[in-house]
């Protein structure tokens, strides 16, 4: 048997290493190329959802009720709402319905200005300065400028309210939600 130098012996063991290494790179750079193709870049946006929509209501005493911070109401135009998910791409499970409600109030000039200045010093996220109100009440909604925030208007029953308060006339647009079905009655 021939005598093996050295340098042999190194390069017989580097080779199954050397081996594995590029082995490992090549992998790797092939898994980083099909996860790449595979990817769009562009985040993947919410689900589009629709309302549908009930008859418009005028009646105020339901707003005493769950939204007691508006005090007695002047007059009101609202819809209660069923919010349900249009996307194809997700499995909806069965679960109970939730409640949107879309309103223009008419408040006390008193109860507006206190809306006012609790909204404008709540340092809550920026909300949208335009109200997003059901397509029946886009001709009730004032021209604004608005008083804008997060509010509960002061309900005990879990409504999350963005609340728009004009700020010239007594007018309270909201957009609340509730993640259960309820009846908005006084």
């Amino acid at each position: 048997m021939p005598l093996k130098s050295h340098s042999d012996t190194i390069t017989e063991e580097k080779t199954p290493i050397v081996k594995l290494r590029t082995t490992a790179k090549v992998v790797l750079t092939c898994l980083a190329l099909a996860l790449t193709a595979c990817s769009t870049g562009e985040p993947e946006s919410a689900p589009e959802t629709t309302t549908a929509w009930g008859p418009v209501g005028h009646e105020t005493a339901p707003f005493r009720k769950h939204f007691p911070d508006l005090g007695v109401p002047i007059s009101a135009s609202w819809l209660k709402g069923n919010p349900d998910s249009t996307s194809t791409d997700r499995i909806q499970l069965p679960s109970p319905p939730s409640t949107v409600l879309s309103a223009i109030v008419e408040v006390r000039p008193d109860v507006a200005q206190e809306l006012r200045s609790t909204l404008g010093d709540t340092g809550t996220p920026e909300v949208p300065d335009t109200p997003d109100v059901a397509p029946e009440l886009r001709s009730l909604t004032p021209d604004g400028p608005f008083v804008s925030g997060e509010s509960n208007l002061g309900t005990v029953y879990g409504w999350d309210c963005v609340v728009h308060v004009d700020r010239v006339k007594p007018v309270v647009v909201i957009r609340a939600f509730l993640p259960w079905a309820t009846s908005f009655t006084a």
